[in-house]
């Protein structure tokens, strides 16, 4: 496999999980946590302990940032926003969002329903 195709690979999935921290709320997103295929380019992140409504340390609300996105995963992504291949993570985000959005409903009630479990990452503000 190509450089480029890598990339893509990595663009791709570095969207996906965009979306996916920002609708969960994904917290402890230091780089032990994220991991990337040296072969193909994916990036996936391994721990999903704190979401929602907890966090490590006693849910101190530290991270700021919906989602990580560095300053070296820009540069894999061409360097600068203006890039085409960065531009391509902004409109694969952007598509997601609005894929989201129709789906708003099924998420809230998904959370709602689990928010019964008793488990500490759905508490009633996760709503």
């Amino acid at each position: 496999m190509g450089f480029q195709s890598a990339r893509e690979n990595f663009i791709r999935s570095q969207a996906a999980y965009s979306i996916v921290s920002y609708v969960l709320q994904v917290k402890d997103r230091h780089n032990g946590n994220i991991l990337i295929d040296k072969e193909q380019g994916y990036l996936v992140h391994i721990d999903f302990g704190f979401i929602l409504e907890i966090s490590p340390a006693g849910n101190l609300r530290f991270e700021r940032a919906a989602f990580k996105l560095t300053e070296e995963m820009i540069k894999i992504m061409g360097g600068s926003i203006d890039s085409e291949p960065f531009q391509l993570y902004l409109t694969l985000v952007i598509k997601g969002f609005l894929i989201v959005r129709r789906y708003h409903r099924h998420v809230y009630n998904l959370v709602r329903l689990i928010a019964m479990s008793g488990l500490p990452c759905f508490l009633p503000q996760a709503l």
